[in-house]
């Protein structure tokens, strides 16, 4: 049983990842990206960016993920602390222990998405970067 689970997160977790890359791969094969990027926010009037397209949609990019992160690193933090409650709670039972370490778990590998997350979108923005210049 625990050899399924293991496959079938192994499974999902690849098939995220080559979703993910394909995803920014053809946003990035796409030569008129950088095109449509300027042409949509071309009126946005933001205080870092100023006239510059290229700086307005770099900012609203890194905020946007930024707060995305931030929000999913707070979800992180409460489960931990439920997870600690509830194995401070368990008083000695072994099936409240266990729910416990699953909430642990769970979190620790929602934590690793999510610095995944980071890294994809990292790259994916020092990508569009290097193609804007």
């Amino acid at each position: 049983m625990k050899n399924l689970k293991a496959i079938l997160l192994l499974i999902v977790i690849g098939l995220t990842v080559s979703f993910c890359l394909s995803a920014a791969t053809s946003c990035l094969a796409a030569s008129n990206v950088t095109d449509l990027m300027r042409n949509s926010i071309s009126n946005v009037n933001l205080p870092e960016g100023g006239s510059d397209p290229e700086a307005k949609a770099l900012t609203i990019v890194g905020r946007a993920i930024g707060v995305f992160l931030g929000i999913l690193g707070v979800v992180f933090l409460v489960l931990m602390v439920y997870g600690g409650f509830r194995w401070f709670n368990a008083m000695g039972r072994e099936e409240e222990i266990a729910t416990a370490k699953r909430i642990f778990n769970s979190s620790i590998l929602g934590l690793i998405i999510i610095m995944l997350s980071y890294a994809i979108a990292y790259w994916v923005t020092t990508s569009l970067e290097k193609s804007i210049r």
